[in-house]
């Protein structure tokens, strides 16, 4: 698979990000072979209308960025989502970390967005609440999706919480044929 490191992507338009190609972009199957990003910063998706598809990567390494809404911290280690829409598809986001103080969503934090992640694994993040995914004043579905070895610790005064998955303020949130454990 290809490797891409030292990323930090800030999308204000919507589009289609797609990995798992060969090394000649001539095919590509992110069933088979996904491509491999390591995050410096994460990929920030923050452009209101329209939706922005992440499908076929192996994200690791993230750390967030800062934001002072809920609570002033560090907000999705590899993919943060505001007031936005965005699908997560066929991804492995892993070894990401929200950041020291507060943190929220050690992989993915989703932000009065809507958010769809399907066929995916998260495991191995950390925050102080949502250490694999957290939704807040959110909307969205994930399924077909593995959230495992996430852990969440004390940060910025705030009692951790939701190691797996924090659903707060939320609306319409639909969880589907996820395995979510050993957070």
């Amino acid at each position: 698979s290809t490797t891409v490191s030292g990323v930090t992507v800030n999308v204000e338009t919507p589009v289609v990000l797609s990995g798992g190609w060969d090394p000649t972009f001539s095919a590509s199957d992110p069933d088979v072979k996904k491509t491999r990003l390591v995050l410096t910063g994460g990929i920030l998706v923050s452009h209101g209308t329209g939706t922005t598809t992440i499908d076929g990567f192996i994200m690791e390494g993230g750390s967030g960025g800062l934001d002072v809404t809920p609570i002033n911290g560090r907000y999705g280690g590899a993919v943060r989502v505001l007031y936005s829409s965005a699908v997560i598809s066929r991804c492995e986001l892993r070894a990401n970390d929200a950041g020291a103080g507060f943190g929220g969503g050690g992989a993915v934090y989703a932000g009065g967005a809507n958010l769809v992640v399907d066929n995916s694994f998260i495991h191995d993040n950390a925050a102080t609440r949502g250490g694999g995914v957290y939704l807040y004043q959110s909307t969205g579905t994930i399924s077909n999706t593995t959230v495992s070895g996430n852990v969440v610790a004390l940060g910025g005064g705030i009692t951790p919480e939701g190691a797996g998955v924090a659903i707060h303020n939320c609306g319409n949130v639909t969880l589907n044929a996820c395995t979510i454990g050993g957070n």
